[in-house]
């Protein structure tokens, strides 16, 4: 895997992280971390002056991480608006990160989606993993850090796993790739189906979905829906999005992990 093809958020933590990139690159990746709710506000200069660097290092560093300069990479942040503060500030006033409280509801999340999930939806989304040529995970964070573990599972496994926040950017690649590609949108709330819109039409090969069961009672999203050959929905009864941001990425989680015994389970019966 390489950097280019992580999301916005998994690229500034490798480069955080890294041991093996340039220190200055490794101080811009941490800035923009430490900013990242107001990454759209900041200006290139703002950036040269506390890091102490020039607008050509910004510029190499964001072309390194896969965007041609740093409007390009304000521009990715764009799509995918959120105040990471805010939401947890708010989920915290509720008393959400109490010890009861989270295992009260990740065990109530956790039986209702193990309870109810349709196995035979699973094993078919479980197939499309092991024959095609390479799978592609749409999500945004906090699904795609989640994520992470289920593509390391894979790629342990042989099978070439993406994660990206979108299709625009990433068009070249996958159209590279070939038809073989099963494509799955991890959207809970929502919001990546939105922000897909009318481009999850040019994904060759499958296309699923998993998303909250509420989508019914939204016509615009419902309609969005009927490209996908499977939408799996997730047992979350809840519009709260603070809640999803929460508790939302556990079940995900969760349900990546039946989803990995059931690929382990295709693989065997196919030996």
């Amino acid at each position: 895997m390489k950097i280019k093809e992580f999301t916005l958020m998994q690229k500034l933590l490798f480069c955080v992280n890294s041991l093996v990139l340039d220190r200055a690159f490794n101080e811009i990746a941490y800035y923009l971390l430490l900013h990242y709710n107001e990454i759209g506000e900041l200006s290139l200069k703002k950036i040269m002056t506390d890091c102490y660097t020039s607008s050509s290092t910004i510029r190499r560093f964001c072309q390194s991480i896969g965007y041609e300069n740093f409007s390009d990479l304000r521009a990715a942040k764009a799509r995918n608006q959120e105040d990471q503060c805010l939401i947890a500030t708010h989920n915290w006033r509720l008393g959400r990160y109490h010890p009861r409280t989270l295992h009260d509801q990740l065990s109530s999340l956790t039986y209702r989606i193990g309870r109810t999930v349709d196995m035979e939806q699973l094993r078919r989304l479980a197939q499309a993993f092991v024959c095609a040529d390479c799978s592609i995970l749409f999500a945004i964070r906090p699904y795609a850090l989640f994520l992470e573990e289920f593509q390391c599972q894979m790629i342990a496994l042989g099978k070439t796993v993406y994660i990206f926040e979108e299709i625009r950017q990433y068009e070249p690649l996958i159209q590279k790739i070939g038809p073989k590609i099963n494509n799955v949108i991890v959207s809970p709330t929502g919001g990546i189906m939105a922000a897909l819109g009318n481009d999850a039409e040019k994904l060759p090969g499958m296309r699923s979905v998993l998303i909250c069961p509420d989508y019914s009672q939204q016509p615009a999203l419902a309609e969005l829906l009927t490209i996908y050959q499977e939408v799996v929905p997730l047992k979350i009864q809840t519009h709260d999005i603070d809640y999803m941001e929460l508790y939302g990425k556990y079940a995900v989680a969760y349900l990546f992990e039946i989803l990995f015994g059931e690929i382990l389970r295709t693989l065997e019966a196919g030996k």
